[in-house]
């Protein structure tokens, strides 16, 4: 009887013990794993690593919302290369777009809560560690994991979000169907307003070839439908077209134009240092597997993918293989030990695989089934002399990589 008596005193312990350690839980085997410090960790580290060091109570954080934070980032050994403590927190919109390390490290931190993610470097910054402007802190040697602690002061969601940088975001409307995501097409209509009384309702932009349609997710200003001004119109579009669905209205309000720059932005009709908003209507939300676009391109998925997003604004490095209808085979790279390097929004590509690539992730393959007006046109170019003119054409592209430019 003591026996079992004592048997079970120490099996009471034992849990006691486990309840009050950190939860560990790593994202490859998605099991608790034992407590390592950080001067134990190998170079190896394959998977991405999360220590709940404090259980939040608040809301928690997921695609969609714009958390406030306080982190820490440190190498293996301790060294800390990056930290906001003794600074302003971090507010920053949560998405897919993210470091991964960071999607799935912030993922379901709840408002109060820190932990500790640990991160390899093929879910950190790989081969191209950040420069450090800033002599404070060391520079990230490459490939090398990474640590971070994250503390969540906040997080804020629609219907209303008020930024610490002066930005306000409204739901006007309530919309139906599925919310618009990265890899989506989606069709809008903007109304851009302009100077100190911003409920006169002036509409300072007249679009003519709207409504607009674009792949999330998107760099600045691409609903202007002026590429070579893409980084000088409107910041922070991703977010503000993020989770529309069809027939919401969004209103966004900027306190001055410091968003568009210092002279203003004469496109959007908005003057230098003067308050703006803009509102965007969405008209539709199209997803795949096939998607055919108002401008006549047939886009149809054959794989996925599952790493980063392609956007205007990457640099891509892309196998691809173009034929016409009948099979004729016009160029391809699919043979070729490396894949083609080039910026989406650049002319060595045709249109349609520039706009087609949008929205694929690394590892998936599409087919592109391109109307003339967006392949060679009516006088093809002396290296594709063998295409008639006003011939359709079929591109079959895999995405092997994308990357943002330095």
């Amino acid at each position: 009887m003591q026996q079992n008596e004592s048997a079970l005193r120490y099996k009471l312990i034992l849990v006691a013990i486990l309840m009050i350690l950190p939860a560990r839980v790593s994202s490859a085997q998605g099991a608790t794993q034992p407590t390592r410090s950080p001067s134990s960790l190998e170079a190896e580290i394959a998977s991405i690593d999360i220590e709940d060091l404090r259980i939040g109570l608040g809301d928690e954080i997921g695609c969609g919302c714009w958390p406030t934070i306080h982190y820490k980032g440190m190498l293996p050994d301790g060294q800390v290369f990056y930290e906001t403590y003794g600074g302003a927190p971090f507010e920053f919109f949560y998405s897919e777009l993210l470091m991964e390390g960071w999607v799935q490290g912030l993922a379901g931190l709840r408002v109060g809560g820190k932990r500790r993610v640990t991160i390899p470097s093929q879910f950190g910054y790989r081969s191209t560690p950040p420069s450090q402007k800033n002599s404070t802190f060391i520079q990230i040697p490459l490939n090398s994991p990474v640590i971070f602690e994250f503390e969540c002061l906040g997080a804020k969601f629609l219907p209303v979000v008020k930024l610490s940088n002066k930005m306000e975001i409204q739901r006007l409307r309530e919309g139906q169907g599925e919310p618009a995501g990265y890899g989506d097409w989606i069709t809008f209509q903007v109304k851009v307003f302009s100077g100190e009384d911003l409920q006169a309702g002036h509409n300072t932009y007249h679009p003519e070839n709207g409504p607009f349609q674009i792949a999330l997710p998107t760099p600045w200003g691409i609903f202007t439908g002026n590429t070579a001004r893409m980084q000088a119109n409107l910041p922070y579009l991703d977010m503000l077209l993020y989770g529309l669905k069809a027939g919401e209205r969004r209103e966004v309000v900027f306190k001055d134009s410091r968003f568009l720059g210092p002279m203003g932005d004469p496109l959007l009709g908005v003057k230098a240092n003067e308050p703006f908003a803009i509102e965007f209507e969405c008209v539709e939300v199209l997803r795949g597997p096939t998607t055919t676009l108002k401008n006549g391109l047939t886009i149809q998925d054959i794989n996925i993918g599952t790493g980063r997003y392609a956007h205007l604004n990457a640099i891509v490095f892309i196998r691809y293989k173009g034929t016409l209808q009948d099979g004729t085979v016009i160029e391809s790279n699919w043979e070729d030990p490396d894949p083609l390097k080039t910026r989406l929004y650049r002319t060595n590509i045709i249109a349609g695989m520039r706009i087609g690539i949008q929205g694929m992730r690394v590892g998936g393959v599409r087919m592109l089934y391109v109307p003339a007006n967006l392949a060679f046109g009516e006088t093809p170019p002396d290296k594709y002399s063998h295409v008639p003119p006003n011939s359709p054409v079929v591109y079959q592209v895999e995405l092997v990589d994308t990357m943002l430019p330095r």
